[in-house]
């Protein structure tokens, strides 16, 4: 199910104010305990919920629709309680996140103000991921250019990647063909890095599509799944995968490297700082089909998809069984009713 947001609430997004979200996203559903989807797709109930469970270590969390609500504000019911019974259990926990609005160091304030109990490393955060992919996969010594948030920017700075383009775009739009040649272009650009941007605009097209000209630069986004949220009545706010396709389009024919999920790269910037992580003990826990269970299945893992956030039952039954999860339940509120 995919969060309505009223205007108030998502004024307050815009605040991180915290909301309260019913466990169930704001409406009733009743399943059949037990209920097939398919022959590996297993509703998770009260019964059922412990003892698979107790099947891992190692639990990785997806954070917008499972920890709290799509609109990144809104509380969810008992997670809180949950998390801290799972930890009880001696299970690991990891939130692994596409959001790319937020850094390291945010999301952990925002862990904190939520009253959370986690530990700085246990946040693995796309930004910080992409700086990483940029720094030490491809080796980028020169600069970067970004479609992308100030947090973004942070990442990259973590790591002394030097970058530009963050922000409102400083040169003024024209689509006259010597005004688009009069504008200044950097010669030392090894990569184009594209994330979510509300600055976006027809400048930055043209100025990432013309660096990506070069074949050697580099053509780097966060993730292209996420397309956008439904906000209110009559009201759809786009996403990065809405900005990835714009950027891709205008670049065409030239492909883009996903680092976050689905992609398996995300998996292994947590394997560098777990390294012990088993996969056969690995439970992936997300909202999206098209992000975490992808995700869950493209590194091996097992996964549960919860009904709380982008995916809902309508969808999971019109899936293909072979991009079904191994289970489905409605939120982690389970969790706490049952450990």
């Amino acid at each position: 199910m995919v969060f309505k947001l009223t205007r108030t609430v998502y004024h307050a997004w815009s605040k991180l104010t915290p909301r309260v979200l019913l466990a169930d996203g704001m409406r009733r559903r009743s399943f059949d305990a037990g209920r097939k989807l398919s022959s590996n797709c297993c509703h998770l109930d009260c019964s059922s919920a412990k003892r698979i469970v107790d099947k891992y270590d190692t639990i990785l969390l997806d954070c917008d629709g499972v920890i709290w609500g799509t609109d990144h504000v809104s509380r969810m019911d008992k997670v809180n309680e949950a998390l801290y019974k799972l930890r009880q259990h001696g299970k690991q926990l990891l939130f692994v996140t596409n959001n790319s609005l937020h850094s390291t160091n945010t999301f952990f304030d925002k862990f904190v103000q939520y009253g959370f109990d986690i530990n700085h490393d246990e946040i693995f955060c796309i930004n910080s991921a992409a700086a990483f992919y940029l720094k030490s996969v491809l080796g980028v010594k020169k600069s970067v250019y970004v479609i992308g948030s100030e947090a973004m920017g942070t990442e990259l700075q973590n790591l002394k990647i030097d970058h530009f383009g963050i922000g409102p775009e400083p040169d003024s739009t024209s689509r006259k063909i010597d005004d688009l040649l009069d504008m200044h272009f950097r010669d030392d650009v090894e990569a184009v890095l594209v994330g979510f941007d509300e600055y976006l605009c027809y400048n930055k097209l043209y100025k990432a599509s013309s660096y990506l000209q070069d074949p050697d630069c580099h053509f780097i986004v966060t993730s292209d799944v996420e397309m956008g949220t439904k906000i209110g009545l009559n009201r759809y706010r786009p996403s990065v995968g809405a900005v990835v396709g714009a950027v891709s389009a205008a670049a065409h024919p030239r492909k883009y490297t996903v680092v976050g999920k689905p992609s398996s790269f995300l998996y292994k910037f947590i394997k560098l700082k777990f390294p012990e992580l088993n996969l056969n003990k690995i439970l992936t826990i997300g909202d999206s089909l098209k992000s975490d269970i992808k995700f869950a299945k493209n590194i091996g893992s097992d996964s549960a998809l919860v009904l709380s956030g982008a995916s809902d039952m309508q969808t999971l039954l019109n899936t293909p069984d072979g991009d079904k999860p191994n289970y489905y339940f409605q939120n982690l509120a389970l969790f706490a009713e049952v450990l």
